[in-house]
């Protein structure tokens, strides 16, 4: 464990409300009006009197989990760990129950990992952000009734396998999460002197919450940590901020060479789809964390619009002022957010010599996608018709929860608990399109998005065809991606699909229905950044996935006995089955020994060296959320707007 910073080595003037025990239980990040001042100063002080009297136990707790928000509060208790703390965070340490035999006037003092932390008579809680650094910390506490402090003192502590009648005591208690662990005596006599001591361990990692249940100043800090890597470039970032940091076109290049890859689509459409996701959304998280070591990555949880809002309103959630994702569907004829904290956000415009792929104008994007526009895109529209579709509700991510095999759950992550998020807040458009709109039978429209997806395909298997280069002289009718000819002559609207009929219409309506298909497919269309192999330059990509990560976590810590972990390896495209290579290293702790046997369960090598490139089996076993190489958490498995519709996810 590194070197403990202790509380008294503070600056005081950058850790607001240590002085005061009560600040921590604001919420508020110390700001407080007159009135709760006024209460305060009324409310009882920690004294002995106001203890309880049995067991010796302690509280670690932050401002986060002594606040009830919004969305949730701050409930740990599914993970394995007693006490936890984060990093960063101004923690309080509390003696909540004290032996009878403790008097008043006794000396407490507080040690982490080998150093006094706090001490002085009836020092029973202290705050502190010693906890910097994610993994175990080892912490005494220890109380000395009033005498001259003498190391002959009694001790009232014992090996946490001896007995309270081997003590001499009552009411053994004893942390599960201790490193070397004691039991706290209930003793029923005061001796001059006496000490009583209480040993535990402090679990630290990172907790993430959903966006709307942070702090003005997290959020805020998280905001602008995600400024930081759109706009300094990673060489530049590197020697500032250290070897984890990675600027958002380092981020956009790795998800393009994968999920825009000519011969198949690695990262999407394939179990590998949550491991890659997951980890890059780690790895992302960890070069915020360069630039500000107190971040946790927040969640957007989508099933909260899903759950409020529908198809055509989803977009005036709060989430989208300006001030946070910025607007969801800007009116201007670029698409591009001009206002607030991600108004043009960049995308990198000589793309060449940086990255293999590119599109047409050398722009770091996929290739399919010729827009020249440099800036972030986003459009509500799909094919010049509004997009009918809304973020995923509750039933959706019920229905992942419940799946019975870790294939099936990949299939539902990659499909509706994704939230439909990437064509709600990507799009597409083109006057091409507006003009098919124009024409298209009404029927035709509940399927349009179905016509990008297989503009891809195509793209893929070479029937569509873009200019290998364009200057940003050239306009869009000079600078189109276009169906071959020759290779889309004479086929059939309904070709590949297995039904004839298309379930619930007829065979007139579905013959109409592929037609006008078949016709989207060689449409020209600009696509907005979520909707293509760069999405990653969305803010809103980064808080997405966690949505379902946080989902597995409580599906993985419940253990459902009859649940299949078998990862079938049937994919002949690389990045889906078990043992291929994910492109990322040294995301996890190495102080994992003695944690939960969670390796091979996903009937790969097992866990192989923690500096190498990952396997998707080693990512499936160091992703377990009981071990302690994993550097983060969530906030709670609550879903109470899903509770209140009869949708029971935990």
């Amino acid at each position: 464990m590194a070197a403990v910073k202790m509380s008294s080595q503070l600056d005081q003037s950058t850790v607001q409300g240590l002085a005061n025990p009560t600040t921590l239980a604001a919420g508020d990040d110390g700001a407080r009006s007159p009135k709760q001042q006024e209460e305060q100063q009324h409310q009882p002080r920690m004294s002995l009197s106001t203890t309880n009297r049995g067991p010796l136990l302690v509280r670690v707790s932050n401002h986060y989990q002594n606040v009830n928000t919004t969305h949730g509060t701050t409930d740990l208790s599914t993970y394995p760990w007693e006490h936890v703390a984060e990093p960063y965070q101004a923690t309080r340490l509390e003696l909540t129950s004290v032996p009878e035999g403790v008097r008043g006037g006794s000396h407490i003092k507080w040690t982490i990992e080998g150093e006094t932390a706090a001490e002085g008579e009836d020092k029973f809680f202290f705050n502190t952000v010693a906890f910097t650094t994610p993994g175990k910390y080892k912490c005494v506490v220890s109380v000395q009734n009033p005498s001259t402090i003498s190391t002959a003192a009694a001790r009232t502590s014992v090996p946490e396998h001896e007995t309270a009648a081997a003590a001499g005591g009552h009411g053994v208690v004893a942390a599960s999460d201790s490193i070397i662990s004691y039991a706290a005596v209930a003793a029923t006599t005061s001796t001059a002197g006496e000490i009583f001591e209480y040993e535990f361990a402090v679990t630290v990692k990172y907790v993430r919450r959903e966006i709307r249940s942070l702090t003005d100043r997290d959020r805020e800090t998280f905001f602008n940590a995600v400024a930081v890597l759109q706009r300094v470039p990673s060489a530049v970032g590197r020697a500032v901020y250290g070897d984890k940091y990675y600027s958002k076109d380092y981020f956009n290049r790795m998800h393009l060479y994968y999920g825009g890859a000519r011969d198949c689509d690695h990262w999407h459409a394939g179990a590998g789809f949550v491991t890659s996701h997951i980890a890059i959304t780690l790895m992302y998280e960890q070069a915020l964390q360069a630039v500000n070591p107190s971040i946790a990555l927040p969640y957007w949880d989508v099933t909260i619009e899903g759950t409020y809002y529908d198809w055509n309103d989803f977009r005036t959630s709060s989430v989208f002022s300006d001030d946070w994702f910025g607007d969801a569907a800007p009116g201007n004829t670029a698409r591009t957010p001009t206002q607030g904290r991600f108004a043009y956000v960049p995308v990198m415009t000589d793309a060449r010599e940086y990255s293999a792929q590119y599109n047409s104008y050398g722009l770091l994007r996929s290739a399919w996608n010729n827009d020249r526009n440099p800036y972030l895109t986003r459009h509500d529209h799909q094919l010049g018709m509004m997009n009918n579709k809304k973020p995923s509700g509750c039933r959706r991510y019920r229905d992942a929860y419940v799946a019975e095999d870790w294939m099936k759950l990949t299939e539902a992550f990659n499909g509706g608990a994704h939230g439909n998020i990437h064509g709600l807040l990507g799009g597409t458009w083109s006057p091409e399109a507006d003009e098919y709109a124009a024409v298209t039978p009404y029927i035709v429209i509940p399927f349009v998005h179905h016509a990008y997806i297989s503009q891809k395909i195509l793209w893929r298997e070479n029937a569509i065809e873009c200019p290998e280069s364009c200057t940003f002289d050239q306009g869009w009718k000079d600078c189109q991606c276009k169906c071959s000819e020759s290779l889309m002559e004479g086929r059939s609207a309904a070709e590949g699909h297995y039904y004839e009929e298309i379930p619930n219409y007829s065979a007139e309506e579905s013959t109409a229905i592929y037609e006008g298909l078949k016709d989207a497919l060689c449409i020209p269309t600009k696509v907005g950044s979520h909707f293509e192999a760069t999405s990653t330059n969305d803010v809103t990509f980064w808080v997405l996935h966690p949505t379902f990560d946080r989902l597995w976590h409580l599906s993985r810590l419940e253990q459902n006995p009859v649940f299949n972990e078998t990862w079938i390896s049937d994919s002949t495209c690389v990045g889906h089955n078990a043992d291929d290579v994910q492109p990322f290293h040294d995301l996890f702790l190495e102080e994992h020994e003695g944690e939960p046997d969670v390796v091979g369960s996903a009937g790969g090598e097992g866990v192989g060296p923690l500096k190498g490139y990952y396997t998707n089996a080693e990512l499936y076993d160091l992703l377990h959320p009981a071990g302690m190489q994993l550097p983060y958490m969530y906030d709670n498995f609550a879903w109470p707007h899903c509770d209140a519709q009869g949708v029971y996810i935990n």
